[in-house]
């Protein structure tokens, strides 16, 4: 094996073992190596590497029940920090956290409204204030930005963004890390679609956590989905697998984008014509129309017209990926059990075998958790490299 090899072997376990620690919390060399399947000897070589590199520390001692107790490592909480920001139509919100993914700090602001390079520059200001305040003279592993739009990595422009006019077609990853990457180790700085992060944040320590294979889909103001197959986001050739609000529902000749039935402000439309039309004070029809309410009081008629078209898409998502589970997320997919079950019931009529679904865990700030779990994982690999010599 050539020396290359074996470097990149041993970053790897390194990478392993702080991710684990993260992860699980305190834990001694016999036991990171029972989980990690790493040789006694390999673990405390890997141990010490890391001691060294200042990114665990030993926190005390457990005993085993018979002989010398057990010293347990933990990640250096004040290695380095990361950062996790979601870029929505009109706000942008961020966390600093702590290496394992612990909030230090959140902050929400309204979005400057403009170009790139307004965004780029907004968003430096906030994590130079944010880092500033709450972690002076700490190092940032990364910064992952998500946002309500898909990322087409292959191109390199940012796609189906409706919301986020001044950013369509734009390469914002390269404005990002040029923008901030001197903030940030190695200029560690990752773009991603506020989905797929969200995706993410359920599989890190929502209902997902656990799964291999789920599908997540976000049911609010416009629609959006994930698929995660094997443990790992999948996101297609242009960034828009999973994006079941294309996916056209209804009878043939008369289908339409599911986005386009089931999107908050079509509900609200829906619901004032079934009302039929308003008198008196001279307010849009829709504006005492809260569609959020009215599903979660269980309102027959409007549960039964989203149940089904939402089932109608996710039918093709059982048949295309054959998910484990299925997260409800979003403004309608936080609502209760009961309207999960529905939904699982219009799907039983579908397909012959359904899925599990359940409504989130982690609720309207799956987007923010997903974006500090995926600077997390790249963050800590980049310390690794960074600190022991690689990068």
């Amino acid at each position: 094996m050539s020396d290359r090899l074996r470097s990149l072997g041993r970053e790897s376990n390194l990478v392993a073992v702080l991710d684990r620690l993260a992860a699980a919390g305190p834990r001694s060399r016999r036991v990171l190596g029972r989980e990690l399947s790493l040789s006694p000897a390999s673990v405390s070589r890997l141990a010490e590497a890391l001691l060294s590199a200042g990114l665990v520390e030993e926190v005390g001692k457990v005993g085993s029940g018979r002989g010398r107790p057990h010293t347990l490592l933990s990640v250096d909480e004040e290695a380095a920090v990361l950062v996790g920001v979601s870029v929505r139509s009109v706000s942008v919100r961020l966390r600093l956290a702590s290496l394992t993914g612990r909030p230090v700090h959140d902050m929400r602001v309204d979005r400057v409204q403009g170009a790139a390079a307004d965004l780029v520059a907004q968003l430096r200001s906030l994590v130079a204030e944010a880092a500033g305040a709450h972690a002076p003279g700490t190092p940032i592993a990364a910064v992952a930005v998500g946002i309500s739009g898909a990322w087409d990595a292959r191109a390199r422009r940012v796609l189906a963004a409706p919301n986020l006019p001044g950013l369509e077609g734009e390469d914002l990853e390269a404005a990002l890390r040029e923008g901030l990457g001197d903030l940030v180790v190695g200029g560690l700085v990752v773009l991603d679609n506020d989905i797929n992060l969200a995706a993410l944040g359920e599989q890190a320590c929502g209902a997902a956590r656990g799964v291999a294979d789920f599908y997540y889909v976000s049911l609010g103001s416009g629609v959006g989905g994930a698929a995660v197959l094997d443990g790992r986001l999948r996101r297609g050739s242009h960034g828009l697998t999973g994006e079941l609000g294309y996916l056209p529902v209804g009878p043939a000749g008369a289908s339409v984008p599911l986005e386009s039935v089931v999107g908050r402000r079509c509900l609200e439309r829906w619901v004032v014509e079934r009302r039929g039309p308003r008198v008196g004070d001279g307010r849009a029809a829709h504006e005492d129309v809260d569609v959020f309410a009215l599903l979660e009081d269980g309102d027959e008629e409007l549960c039964e017209h989203v149940a089904k078209h939402v089932a109608i898409a996710l039918a093709g998502v059982v048949v295309a990926v054959d998910p484990e589970l299925i997260v409800l997320g979003g403004g309608i997919g936080r609502q209760s059990e009961t309207w999960s079950a529905r939904v699982r019931r219009h799907l039983a009529a579908l397909v012959p075998v359904v899925p599990e679904v359940v409504p989130t865990r982690v609720g309207r700030d799956a987007a923010l958790v997903g974006a500090v779990a995926h600077a997390g994982e790249l963050g800590r690999a980049n310390m690794v490299a960074h600190r022991l010599g690689r990068a």
